[in-house]
């Protein structure tokens, strides 16, 4: 017996667990008498204390709290997630993202790739913001269940709207988030009830707002309470005002008109796209404390295209000489 012992011992320790990691209700602390295993100092089970799983798990979150960031005057970089593998998502987040934008308005991904999505920015503690382009209870419910930090929605228009949304973001009372064990709630060790208003705290709900009706509503849209900020862009509004330049001078008067209105807000966060480190730092001076880069297959192909033109025209310069 003394032997099997020893074995089992051995192997308990050889595998790196510590009986402080093992989430029963009374945990036995080994101490005092010890015995020597391959040359290493290991302890027997001479001696035992009680421990209580209180004192040795602590609810650690793995997402970096995206508002608290903002709160405290950071600037912070995101990126367009289009192509949702766990490898895109990996590459972005390790390249230094900040937070990942995940589309779930255009292309043809599915709640697989979203999901997966999710979990891979998360072992890399980058908080994701899903853009619905469906307006659906239970399909805001179960994103957040999947882990989302929260969302973008696209073409709000009215408080009324931006209030409603928000609503589907937050546990009863102060939403009408159902309740349910998912994914998002399986790292939170405590009460139940503290885990869901700690979520309803968390949650970041920004309103996209891409129409010249929202720019009339967006000071009241703002003032909805939970609204974490807005995000503005060149796209959809450019098309209303009936430009393809997003540089148009019309286009870049309202959108700075917008920040204007955002800045006179100071709680509350603008998201803009940039382009270029210097469209970067223009947005800044305008408010925006998150800054989104474009899609990644558009960066993708842009550097392909540039790297393919580099090496032809080396090519071609070789060749003649």
């Amino acid at each position: 017996m003394r032997h099997i012992f020893l074995l089992l011992l051995s192997v308990f320790f050889l595998f790196g667990f510590e009986s402080q990691s093992i989430g029963y209700k009374d945990i036995k602390v080994k101490k005092d008498t010890s015995v020597k295993i391959f040359g290493s100092t290991k302890y027997t089970n001479d001696n035992f204390v009680n421990k209580k799983v209180s004192d040795t798990i602590k609810n650690n979150s793995r997402k970096e709290k995206l508002k608290d960031r903002l709160s405290n005057g950071e600037v912070l970089k995101g990126a367009v997630i289009n192509i949702a593998h766990p490898t895109m998502v990996e590459v972005v987040c390790e390249a230094g993202a900040d937070f990942l934008f995940l589309d779930f308005e255009h292309g043809l991904r599915d709640y697989n790739d979203i999901g997966q999505a999710i979990i891979a920015a998360e072992l890399h503690k980058v908080p994701t913001l899903v853009r619905l382009g469906e307006r659906s209870l239970n399909i805001t419910e179960r994103i957040l269940d999947a882990g989302a930090s929260g969302f973008l929605f696209p073409h709000v228009e009215t408080a009324e709207e931006a209030a409603e949304l928000v609503s589907w973001c937050r546990y009863k009372p102060s939403g009408v988030r159902g309740s349910g064990f998912a994914r998002a709630s399986i790292s939170y060790n405590g009460n139940e009830y503290d885990r869901r208003q700690q979520a309803n705290k968390d949650v970041v709900c920004i309103m996209i707002v891409e129409s010249l009706k929202g720019k009339e509503n967006l000071s009241k849209i703002l003032a909805v309470d939970g609204v974490t900020g807005v995000a503005i862009g060149p796209g959809d509004i450019s098309m209303e005002l009936g430009v393809s330049n997003w540089k148009d001078p019309k286009v870049v008067q309202v959108l700075d008109e917008m920040a204007g209105i955002v800045k006179s807000f100071p709680n509350q966060s603008l998201l803009r796209l940039a382009l270029t480190p210097e469209e970067a730092v223009k947005n800044v001076n305008s408010g925006a404390n998150m800054i989104l880069l474009t899609h990644d297959v558009q960066l993708i192909k842009a550097m392909y295209s540039g790297l393919f033109k580099d090496i032809s025209n080396k090519i071609n310069q070789a060749t003649k000489n």
